[in-house]
């Protein structure tokens, strides 16, 4: 077995034989003697393709237990999935499990900096690794591996200038892993700064890993974009999916008209505290939850093999977006499907124009036009989306004076309210006092 033959420490190697794991991915395969030997690499493989053991068992390899420093530091571009790596890290070695570190925002820093203090491996975000490194909570002086953890992610997010920062804080002399789904400029920049002489690996990028995602697309009037992916979701009865907005608003509205529908389904967002989002995302890979309703960022760096579906309710800006968000299915091997619903004739000529740049084939999603316009939402919109009638205002609930004797009633204006009358009791408005008059005389020397 590769595993057994590649002279891990016996502890790493019960634990993967523990979780089943025989033979390994291609990534695996040739990147691990790499990393083991003290090579520095470049590895471009596509996500869900097994990197996080790549990199994750040659560096809990060389830990040394009666070090009391940081060893190893891994950055990811998002939290979610530096929290992943940090579970993954944890079962390999489990007797190490206790001093793996992850950091990222959204909560109190402090105990993460006690939790740095006492770490060899500390997994985060560029954000807040920097932000520890600036207060002077964490000591990079030591470390010999560091991982970059879809370094394209973290270049396209516009952290150039911290991971240099960051880098800057960590010995000359180290052994680098990067790993990317495509090997941009930026990426060789980093690389001829930080590393020597790197091996590349090359494997597979985003764009080949959704060769085994069969990708529809349905054409429906806007106003009929909600009943189409209830009408999906209806037919298809996924195990997990996840649906993508444009913006955390419609993410947070649309998950809660799902959820009035009948579906399992909650949005997550930049919007949401860091508990929050764990609680959300550990329902969702639980079972709990079969559909999440996400923005780009916020889905950046999952890796839940279990999504079988990913539904675009509004089109992704370019089709790198496009293969991103699709790519969230198929992990691992598996298949999955990719369904995108177009309200416009703009939106089709963009989605055509993706499928030319990325080379795969659109075929409409199997269903007609009238099964959709017939389909019946189930629940109503929440409270929010509805408009209530004005409050009656007023002593006799109405607005303004009771209607008797000819009265004319005060016109109500917007929101229900009566107009303000200017002064006095009359309720029409005064005329400015004339000039040489004693109000005039009053209002100017403030008598």
């Amino acid at each position: 077995m590769f595993f057994e033959s590649i002279g891990l420490k016996k502890e790493i190697a019960d634990a993967i034989r523990a979780k089943g794991f025989a033979e390994p991915m291609p990534i695996q395969e040739k990147a691990i003697p790499l990393l083991l030997m003290g090579e520095d690499i470049i590895a471009q493989s596509k996500t869900g393709s097994g990197k996080t053991l790549a990199f994750g068992i040659p560096l809990m390899d060389m830990l040394l237990s009666e070090e009391k420093h940081v060893q190893a530091l891994v950055l990811a571009p998002v939290r979610e999935l530096a929290m992943q790596v940090a579970q993954e890290l944890r079962w390999m070695r489990p007797s190490m499990a206790g001093r793996v570190a992850e950091v990222y925002g959204g909560v109190d820093i402090e105990p993460q900096a006690r939790a740095c203090s006492r770490a060899a491996v500390v997994v985060g975000t560029p954000g807040r690794v920097l932000d520890l490194l600036n207060r002077k909570l964490m000591n990079l002086s030591h470390v010999r591996f560091v991982t970059l953890d879809e370094a394209d992610k973290m270049f396209e997010m516009g952290f150039v200038e911290d991971l240099d920062a960051i880098m800057a804080h960590t010995p000359r002399e180290k052994q680098t892993a990067l790993f990317s789904a495509t090997i941009s400029v930026e990426v060789e920049n980093l690389a001829s700064k930080e590393m020597r002489h790197p091996q590349i690996v090359r494997l597979s990028s985003d764009d080949d890993s959704i060769s085994n995602i069969k990708q529809y697309y349905v054409s429906v009037d806007w106003r009929e974009q909600l009943k189409a992916l209830c009408f999906i979701l209806e037919k298809e009865k996924p195990t997990l999916a996840m649906i993508f907005t444009k913006t955390r608003i419609a993410a947070e509205k649309l998950s809660r008209r799902l959820a009035s529908a009948g579906f399992e389904a909650e949005g997550i967002h930049g919007d949401l505290t860091q508990a929050q989002r764990t609680r959300i995302m550990g329902d969702f890979k639980a079972g709990k939850l079969h559909v999440l309703v996400a923005t780009n960022v916020a889905a950046r760096g999952l890796d839940i093999p279990e999504v079988t579906h990913v539904i675009n309710y509004n089109l992704p800006e370019d089709h790198r977006a496009y293969t991103h968000r699709i790519g969230r299915t198929g992990r691992a091997e598996r298949e999955g499907k990719a369904i995108t619903i177009i309200t416009s004739l703009y939106d089709q000529k963009e989605l055509e124009g993706m499928a030319r740049r990325t080379g795969f084939e659109l075929v409409r999603y199997p269903a007609e036009e009238s099964e959709i316009a017939a389909f019946v939402v189930k629940g109503r919109a929440p409270e929010e989306h509805r408009r209530e009638a004005p409050r009656p205002h007023g002593r006799f609930g109405g607005h303004g004076r009771p209607p008797h004797g000819g009265a004319r009633r005060t016109p109500p204006t917007r929101g229900g309210r009566p107009p303000q009358r200017r002064s006095g009791g009359s309720g029409f408005r005064r005329e400015p006092p004339r000039r040489g008059s004693r109000t005039a005389r009053q209002s100017t020397h403030g008598y």
